[in-house]
């Protein structure tokens, strides 16, 4: 199981999802100034709900990595071409832009 917790429009949330039935995708929000100002995010697919972590950048881009490598891990799944492509964007932007 995987506890998530944060806030919904100022309100708590708590939410227990399965990790089994759980996808994961490493997603940017674009920007015209450039890589520097790319927010990368991760959003959690279960069934029919779907939950965002890091839209408004509260996490930073290591800890991003992190979280994505940790529930990978835990699941037992490798990291394919594309999602390695996301990760060394992100990693990029760390060593260039921080």
């Amino acid at each position: 199981m995987i506890l998530l917790e944060g806030e919904i429009f100022n309100n708590k949330l708590t939410k227990e999802i399965n990790l089994k039935e759980t996808q994961i995708e490493l997603k940017g929000i674009p920007s015209r100034s450039g890589l520097k100002s790319v927010i990368f995010y991760i959003r959690l697919k279960n069934k029919k709900d779907y939950y965002t972590i890091n839209p408004l950048n509260t996490f930073s881009d290591q800890q991003i990595i992190e979280i994505f490598t940790e529930f990978k891990n835990l699941k037992g799944e490798k990291i394919i071409m594309d999602e390695k492509i996301d990760l060394l964007r992100i990693q990029e932007k760390i060593e260039k832009c921080q």
